[in-house]
């Protein structure tokens, strides 16, 4: 019985360290990484950098398989070089939001100057398009699973400290 609860205790933190693992520095998050720095990746150039960006977000680096032009080969060099990541809650990280609606503002305002461009016009009134939507509170199951795991663990953790507590009165006992 006892051997039992460590298995589980022991099982359920080695589990929390991989649901908690993220990217490690230096390592380029797919899903939100910009075109330049995805195109550090080996096999991917600017072209498939665009691809993979158009098919975010990704659960795991091996969903590129999915992005037209890498096949498994390209992928298996890809997850051997280890430089491409996913790190799950990087849609929700308010700097990446920033940085990617700064790109993309940047793209619109670019098209805009080509399709306005009046050269007797000296400063052309750029109109950059606004995405007005309202804001849903999406339901985040992985919040809750993480939650869930960490509530079990420390279950977990009460009971095999009540079975040490309960074996240590017990030794106590019989010495008395």
């Amino acid at each position: 019985m006892a051997r039992g609860i460590y298995f589980l205790v022991i099982l359920f933190v080695l589990l929390m360290s991989g649901v908690l693992a993220e990217c490690d520095s230096g390592q380029i998050d797919i899903n939100s990484a910009l075109l330049e720095e995805l195109d550090k990746i080996i096999w991917v150039g600017p072209a498939t950098a665009q691809k993979i960006i158009d098919a975010r977000p990704f659960e795991s680096v091996e969903d590129l398989i999915k992005v037209s032009g890498i096949g498994e080969k390209k992928l298996n060099a890809i997850i051997e070089e280890d430089l491409a990541c996913v790190e799950v809650e990087a849609e929700k990280n308010p700097e990446i939001k920033k940085r990617a609606e700064k790109e993309e503002l940047k793209e619109i305002v670019e098209e805009n100057k080509k399709e306005s461009f009046n050269p007797r016009v000296e400063n052309p009134i750029i109109l950059v398009p606004k995405d007005i939507k309202t804001e849903k509170k999406e339901f985040n199951k992985e919040k809750l699973a993480k939650a869930g795991l960490m509530i079990v663990s420390l279950i977990l953790l009460c009971v095999f400290a009540f079975h040490i507590q309960k074996k240590w009165t017990q030794k106590k006992l019989e010495e008395l």
